[in-house]
C-alpha cells in the first residue's frame, strides 16, 4: 500500500498511550525504527503499508501531535516533501547571498525548495514547465525557465558557478528534484568549480 505522507487522528489499539488516543498527528515518512543510533530506514508506503488506506499502523515513536488550522492536505506536505527540501536546501548551505538554481521547481519537493531558499533570502532561479511559470513567481521566483531551456546557454557566465565579470551573482547551488538538468547541463557546469554545490533529492 502506497502513501508516503501521513496525518490523522489516532485510533484505540492495544498498547497505544492513551494521551494520544483521538489527537491529531503526524507521521514521519522516513523512519528509524532501531533508533538513530542505526542508519537503517523504513519508509512509510514504500518499506511498510502507506497511508492511502482509511487506516495505518506505525510505530509510537514517529508520530507527533500536531495542533494548527492546517488542512489534512497541507499538513501532509511536511513530511516528504518539505522535508526532503530542508535537508537539500540545509546540507547545501542556502543562505542569504545565495543564487540557487532548483530544477523540478513546481513539483513538491521543488516548490518547497522554492520557499525555504527563498525564505532563506536567496536569490532563485527555477526550472519548470512554462504552464507552471506565474506560479512559481507568485512563490518568489526571480527567474524562470522552461525544461526545454539549455541553462548554460540561458544563464551564460552566471552558470560557471564559479564568478563572473558581470554584475549578476553566479550559481552557487544546483538544487536538483529532477533527474533531465543533471544529465543534459550539470556535467558542463560540474567541472569548473569543485567547491560549488549540486545536490540531488526526490521524493517518490
Amino acid at each position: 500500500m502506497q502513501g508516503t505522507d501521513c496525518c490523522g487522528f489516532v485510533c484505540p489499539s492495544p498498547g497505544t498511550d492513551e494521551s494520544f488516543v483521538g489527537r491529531r498527528v503526524l507521521v514521519r515518512s522516513c523512519m528509524r525504527v532501531d533508533g538513530f543510533s542505526s542508519g537503517e530506514t523504513r519508509w512509510l508506503g514504500s518499506d511498510m503499508d502507506g497511508a492511502f488506506a482509511q487506516f495505518v499502523v506505525v510505530p509510537a515513536n514517529e508520530v507527533f501531535p500536531v495542533d494548527c488550522d492546517w488542512t489534512d492536505a497541507e499538513l501532509a506536505t511536511i513530511p516528504c516533501a518539505y522535508g526532503t527540501a530542508e535537508n537539500m536546501i540545509a546540507r547545501a548551505g542556502v543562505r542569504r547571498g545565495s543564487t540557487v538554481l532548483i530544477t523540478g521547481a513546481s513539483g513538491g519537493v521543488g516548490s518547497a525548495a522554492v520557499q525555504l531558499a527563498v525564505r532563506r533570502g536567496a536569490r532563485v532561479i527555477g526550472v519548470a514547465s512554462r504552464a507552471k511559470h506565474e506560479q512559481l513567481r507568485e512563490l518568489g521566483v526571480d527567474e524562470v525557465y522552461g525544461r526545454d531551456a539549455d541553462l548554460v546557454d540561458a544563464l551564460g557566465t552566471r552558470s560557471s558557478m564559479w564568478w563572473s565579470t558581470t554584475s549578476q551573482p553566479t550559481v552557487s547551488v544546483l538544487c536538483s528534484t529532477s533527474s533531465f538538468v543533471g544529465e543534459r547541463t550539470y556535467p558542463r557546469v560540474r567541472s569548473r568549480d569543485p567547491s560549488s554545490r549540486w545536490i540531488y533529492g526526490r521524493c517518490t
